[in-house]
């Protein structure tokens, strides 16, 4: 079991990024796609494979068509002053008192936080370097997504490594509910290995991930509803015909329609915030279905009625703007992609045998 001690590196103190000693499910349990498939993993009690050698920072690679990231995988102090993990959307109570009770049951850290921070590709070089050694993981799971793992244990990159990032803004990008529950188990269990949380920090300047909006679906809400809300929040609408609602999707700007009209409400806050605000002055909290793609949402309201709400992607400065203030955003309001395929690259509590 790696120490949760502070080392000597003046960069890893402030950071709190230490070495640990890698895990991983048995290749066949990785990269399920149905869900019951991946709840029988997930319910027994999983095989856990140590990666092979010493506690290690790690390079950890996938790719998904069009898209290759990143990430330096560590152990981080949560509660270091040094180490500013900012949340920008709130977390459902039962999902984190279920994550916290699972990770308790198996003694296990299933997935690293994504941590996502403005970089420069200050360390560029040096990750190139790392991945033209041999790998420690190369595998293409179920999904088609390929995993490449390396070893990043030279001191001198790890003083750089920690150095580049050690007063950078860490953005949650996937993890919300995994941050909260690290955040409980170390309360509950202080001095141990849950000091420490499993995180992957990726510089959004040299391997970006795709930042995509999640539309909404509000069902048993009238268009006429919605638009007389944001008049009476003070937004600007402008109300046209059915026509393609896709084509007026822009930044700035919330689309809702019914199918027969389109309404454009330009937007005070970030859109999705005053979507919020809307769905807030309803009498009754209306059921709202969320959907990745656009044109999928569309077609749940032609289906099932309801009135569509299409939403423009954030960028990574509107959500680290929104967050400096101290301000969280709506549930649901980014989706990074693409995410590691869950069970290659994880962290055990237990006491080593």
């Amino acid at each position: 079991m790696e120490s949760v001690t502070a080392t000597g590196a003046p960069a890893r103190s402030a950071l709190g990024l230490q070495p640990f000693r890698g895990a991983r499910l048995p290749l066949r349990d990785v990269g399920f796609t149905r869900r019951a498939e991946a709840g029988r993993v997930a319910g027994r009690h999983p095989e856990i494979l140590a990666l092979p050698g010493p506690p290690s920072l790690y390079v950890h690679e996938w790719t998904s068509p069009g898209f290759t990231v990143r990430a330096v995988v560590g152990a981080l102090d949560l509660a270091r002053p040094g180490a500013r993990i900012l949340a920008h959307e709130a977390v459902d109570r039962a999902q984190v008192d279920h994550l916290r009770r699972w990770m308790e049951r198996l003694d296990v850290q299933p997935a690293p936080l994504l941590l996502v921070h403005r970089g420069g590709g200050e360390l560029s070089a040096l990750l190139d370097r790392v991945s033209a050694d041999a790998t420690l993981v190369d595998f293409t799971d179920r999904r088609g997504q390929r995993h490449r793992i390396w070893r990043l244990d030279d001191p001198d990159d790890e003083t750089h490594l920690c150095g580049a990032v050690a007063n950078a803004d860490l953005l949650i990008a996937d993890g919300h509910h995994r941050h909260a529950a690290y955040q409980e188990m170390r309360a509950s269990r202080p001095g141990g290995p849950s000091e420490l949380g499993l995180v992957g920090i990726i510089d959004h300047d040299d391997t970006p991930l795709h930042i995509g909006a999640i539309h909404r679906v509000l069902a048993g809400v009238e268009l006429e509803t919605l638009v007389d809300a944001a008049r009476g929040l003070g937004l600007e609408v402008d109300l046209l015909g059915a026509g393609d609602p896709l084509a007026h999707l822009s930044p700035g700007r919330l689309v809702l329609t019914d199918g027969t009209r389109t309404a454009l409400v330009t937007a005070r806050a970030l859109p999705v915030v005053d979507l919020d605000s809307l769905i807030a002055v309803q009498p009754a909290p209306p059921h709202v279905a969320y959907w990745h793609a656009a044109p999928s949402a569309l077609g749940s309201r032609r289906r099932h009625g309801g009135t569509a709400a299409l939403l423009p992607a954030l960028t990574v400065d509107e959500v680290l703007q929104t967050v400096s203030r101290g301000t969280l955003l709506p549930a649901k309001a980014t989706s990074f992609q693409p995410k590691p395929t869950i069970g290659l690259m994880m962290r055990s509590l237990a006491p080593p045998r």
